[in-house]
């Protein structure tokens, strides 16, 4: 019963994933959606060809030319190298909105700059952005690299716990588990497997597939609404140039929430209970036998995986990406690698 149960979601994911890759390409085609429509647009204003004459992705001022922002002379302003006209000697009592996209280093900014955790898009926090003297700011990252850091996420947990989406993170432990031999080939049939799934559901896994255009975008009209955005690969250099501008110390930045130093994670016992019997309905090693990932956890919610994985994750992430894993992402994050200049290379 259980098996036909499993049976039936995997294929429930799969015949979802067909249908949105259909659909996606029927709107590449077909753009009546609005908001197909207006992401299109911006695309278009923000003349995705940049790639042509650049080698990668630059640092915020240097590549600031080809987007549409929400305000050009804040962005002036911060892209000037001369300190008598930036933001901090302004006579305006600057409010920073930090529109927090997940798994691009937010909370180290957040921490840095003393902010508010929020993940609310900009678009519901347009009265914040109208106010006088605000200054909106986000990260961005390849988004290659930030799906395998949510799913390098999910396996190590925020702050020893299983992070939400639940489900979501579940099925990575599940996948994981499913392809128990500790090498790069089984790590990467994982990763394609959960994305599939991540893709395919638009419930609660879509804070996990969510672009940084739907994050960022107007819904009215073709431009971003932010002011200036931190590129995650060039986090330093670009946090330098914001807090010079508005006259903080640099050396404030530090790491939050890394996950390389994760070691276990709690679940609730019904998750711990779903995650064991995944595993004895397929005659996968248990927590506890030699061939297992996982450490004994008898009589504890607490899941303990063996020291070899950990290591195992922390490879680049173009070393687990397989085909099919690069035409997902690529397709399903389309706007953002036109948009960004990002390409699986970087």
């Amino acid at each position: 019963m259980i098996d036909r149960r499993y049976t039936i979601l995997w294929t429930a994911c799969m015949s979802a994933f067909v249908l949105v890759v259909y659909l996606g390409h029927t709107l590449q085609e077909n753009p009546t959606n609005h908001s197909f429509g207006r992401v299109k647009k911006l695309a278009d204003s923000t003349g995705g060809s940049s790639r042509e004459s650049s080698t990668g992705p630059l640092p915020f001022c240097e590549a600031v030319q080809s987007l549409v922002l929400y305000r050009t002379e804040m962005t002036s302003m911060l892209c000037q190298h001369k300190r008598s006209i930036s933001v901090k000697n302004s006579s305006e009592k600057l409010s920073i909105v930090f529109i927090h996209i997940p798994k691009t280093g937010g909370e180290s900014l957040e921490a840095a700059l003393s902010l508010t955790k929020s993940h609310a898009p900009a678009f519901r926090r347009k009265p914040r952005l109208n106010a006088k003297g605000s200054l909106s700011i986000t990260i961005i990252r390849n988004p290659f690299s930030r799906m395998y850091s949510w799913f390098r996420f999910c396996l190590h947990g925020w702050r020893g716990r299983l992070p939400g989406p639940a489900r979501s993170c579940l099925k990575a432990h599940q996948f994981l588990n499913e392809q128990y031999h500790i090498t790069n080939s089984s790590t990467a049939v994982a990763f394609e497997k959960w994305l599939e799934c991540i893709f395919a559901t638009r419930g609660d896994e879509y804070l996990i597939a969510k672009t940084a255009v739907n994050y960022l975008a107007d819904v009215e009209y073709p431009s971003l609404l932010i002011d200036y955005y931190i590129r995650f690969e060039h986090y330093e250099d670009d946090f330098s140039r914001l807090s010079h501008a508005i006259g903080l110390d640099s050396t404030n930045l530090t790491h939050e929430n890394s996950s390389e130093e994760r070691k276990k994670i709690s679940m609730s016992g019904e998750n711990v209970n779903n995650l064991l019997e995944f595993l004895r309905e397929r005659n996968l090693p248990l927590p506890g036998e030699e061939e297992s990932l996982l450490l004994n956890t008898t009589g504890t919610n607490t899941l303990m995986y063996k020291h070899e994985l950990w290591e195992l994750l922390q490879v680049d992430y173009r070393q687990v990406y397989t085909a099919k894993s690069i035409h997902l992402v690529s397709i399903w994050f389309a706007q953002d690698l036109q948009i960004f200049n990002y390409t699986f290379e970087g």
